[in-house]
């Protein structure tokens, strides 16, 4: 006899309520499976509580997602429960760089985490259990993995709690054979070309015919205990990280490529890693599941590391690795978007730079910088009345001041120097670049005789100069 087989319907509740605010839900995610099934009775709050729970369905598109969708649907209305269901489609091509299971998992906790924020849920709940475990060790093991992945799921994680992580599938089978509680079986749980069907279904039971029931227990077990010396390996590499951080901003992060020179190159791999993701924030492709760096991309981090000033590498999620004077940057706007500033106005950019537009009487010298460095003035008529920030890119072209009609790239404006240190931020409007701020002005729309007003532009470097 298990030890779930006793345990009455709700029996959760009480644990899930303490972990919950007086104005506060939890959002049990529900499959429809067995394992997701009995953890959503066994957290039933009682009839007059049931709006503290709200339940998460995720369709992945396949033929059997449609009748796994209704079958949970129906079961919230008959339990009076709140639901929400989404559909997701994954990305084809980090499919092919991690696997389905990878980029359906982060997807399925993207969207759950997002629907919290807007559900005011300060609890995630899922239905691993002590088997996922098992077999995450056996799995993560195969493929080298380091000992954070090697724990498989985690009892708790921030806001996310597994409540029956302790207890085997078999235990959660019994329960709800016990009860005659109705759940549905995932077809693509008996298709053997995904690793961990390979494990549940052929490698299992071979390990208990020859090793005993104990045996695929114990991997369990180890997960938790592997669980236990992650967590202190992983307070010693954020004080490594934070020790190696020059700076950091939404969107861009500089590390210090000599202090880590000396860290055991795992560390130096999961600090490239951490870096990446926080400078992935801003960038376009910020809503996609954060998935990690493989090995090559590691291994180009390290030779831009090691390379000289200006050398860079583009890496997944629009972020660019750079060497430059002060250390490693990872830049998430290179790539990215362009940010759009309406006049006047104040914008800070990812490399910890600012840019400040104010209105402005026409200044005593016409269109030079009076004002000190990094201050220009621009026609207010000719400029418009909002700019496009954006980082310099290999072609751009526009009309320096002092030289009407013609076009000069804007690489010949930028020294050699200066962009091996930081990134070179260019303003446009609706026709044409403006500015390459901190540098150079466009002709077309500078102070004229005729200019009535001016936008002036008071660019400050980021903390690189």
């Amino acid at each position: 006899m298990g030890r779930l087989t006793k345990k009455r319907i709700g029996f959760l509740w009480p644990e899930l309520k303490k972990r919950l605010a007086d104005d506060e839900k939890a959002i049990l995610a529900v499959s429809g499976g067995p394992d997701s099934i009995a953890m959503l009775y066994l957290c039933l709050p009682p009839p007059d509580q049931r709006d503290r729970v709200l339940v998460a369905h995720i369709h992945h598109g396949t033929d059997h997602a449609n009748a796994a969708e209704q079958f949970v649907k129906s079961l919230c209305i008959e339990l009076d429960l709140g639901f929400r269901s989404r559909k997701v489609d994954l990305d084809s091509d980090a499919i092919k760089r991690t696997g389905f299971e990878a980029v359906a998992r982060e997807a399925r906790y993207t969207w759950f985490k997002t629907l919290a924020k807007a559900e005011n849920c300060s609890v995630i709940l899922t239905g691993h259990n002590q088997d996922d475990r098992a077999e995450s060790v056996l799995m993560y093991m195969m493929r080298g993995a380091r000992p954070g992945t090697l724990a498989g799921p985690r009892a708790q994680r921030d806001n996310l709690w597994r409540p029956l992580i302790a207890f085997s599938r078999e235990e959660i089978l019994d329960y709800l054979d016990g009860r005659g509680i109705v759940y549905v079986s995932d077809p693509s749980n008996a298709d053997n070309d995904y690793s961990r069907n390979k494990i549940r279904n052929l490698l299992k039971p071979e390990l208990i015919e020859h090793f005993g029931s104990s045996a695929w227990r114990k991997l369990g077990e180890a997960s938790a205990r592997i669980e236990e010396y992650d967590k202190l390996v992983t307070d010693g590499l954020i004080r490594q990280y934070d020790a190696s951080l020059h700076a950091q901003h939404t969107g861009f992060v500089c590390i210090d490529s000599e202090v880590i020179s000396g860290y055991l190159p795992e560390a130096q791999q999961w600090i490239y890693n951490r870096a990446w993701q926080q400078a992935s924030i801003s960038s376009a492709e910020s809503s996609k599941p954060k998935l990690h760096l493989r090995w090559r991309e590691q291994k180009k981090i390290q030779r831009v590391s090691a390379g000289k000033n200006g050398d860079y590498f583009d890496l997944p999620g629009s972020v660019r690795a750079r060497k430059t004077t002060v250390g490693l940057t990872f830049d998430g706007s290179t790539l990215g978007s362009p940010q759009t500033l309406s006049l006047p106005g104040e914008l800070y950019l990812s490399d910890g730079s600012k840019l400040t537009v104010t209105r402005s009487p026409v200044p005593s010298s016409d269109g030079i910088n009076a004002a000190g460095e990094g201050v220009e003035y621009l026609d207010l008529d000719s400029t418009g009345s909002s700019l496009k920030i954006r980082a310099w890119q290999h072609g751009d072209r526009f009309t320096p001041l002092g030289r009407p009609g013609s076009y000069s790239n804007v690489s010949g404006l930028v020294p050699s120097e200066l962009k091996s240190k930081r990134t070179v931020w260019v303003a446009e409007n609706e026709s044409e670049i403006v500015a390459v701020l901190g540098l150079r002005i466009s002709h077309d729309v500078r102070v004229r005789s005729s200019s009535t007003e001016t936008w002036c532009l008071n660019y400050t470097p980021p903390f690189v100069d």
